[in-house]
């Protein structure tokens, strides 16, 4: 969501056009919608207003007249998605600090993940396993450093591929 912008997915109305008509035909004339979009095809909706959604009471204005009149409910996100890929990424973003604190900031968690896997590919290489697991471990330590001197040139890792 962005300041003016506020798109619906409605995926159980998906290729409903009589719905998104009806739905059209009942947002454009609240107070504060400019425009309304409507796509069947891929069950969304797209609101362009001046609305302040930030604030409780715009929201749930909005909400009860979509409720009310049967067309959507807004519903809390639930807690529980995606919170194991927030838990890990929090995770990531703390120990990258304990590292970069321990080391006075020389040394961050993707420069340790590049000496670590350039360390398990030179050892893999010495034991004489070279197929695989050593060109795999290699190839992620040099991605990692690639990336990590994209960033200090100001390029984002994309950039850098």
């Amino acid at each position: 969501m962005s300041q003016g912008r506020l798109r619906v997915k409605i995926p159980e109305k998906k290729n409903d056009q009589e719905y998104f008509s009806q739905l059209k035909k009942y947002l454009e004339p609240l107070p504060g919608v400019k425009k309304v979009e409507t796509n069947s095809l891929t069950g969304s909706v797209l609101v362009l207003h001046t609305l302040d959604l930030k604030s409780l009471d715009d929201l749930k204005t909005m909400s009860d007249y979509s409720e009310m009149l049967g067309l959507f409910k807004v519903a809390q996100p639930d807690a529980s998605d995606a919170s194991i890929a927030r838990s890990l990424a929090g995770g990531f973003a703390g120990l990258n600090q304990s590292v970069q604190g321990l080391s006075a900031g020389a040394i961050d968690l993707p420069t340790l993940g590049f000496f670590g896997l350039l360390g398990v590919g030179l050892w893999q290489m010495s034991r004489g396993e070279v197929a695989v697991p050593a060109i795999t471990a290699l190839w992620y330590a040099s991605s990692l450093l690639k990336d990590q001197l994209g960033k200090e040139n100001g390029k984002t890792p994309a950039a850098t591929r």
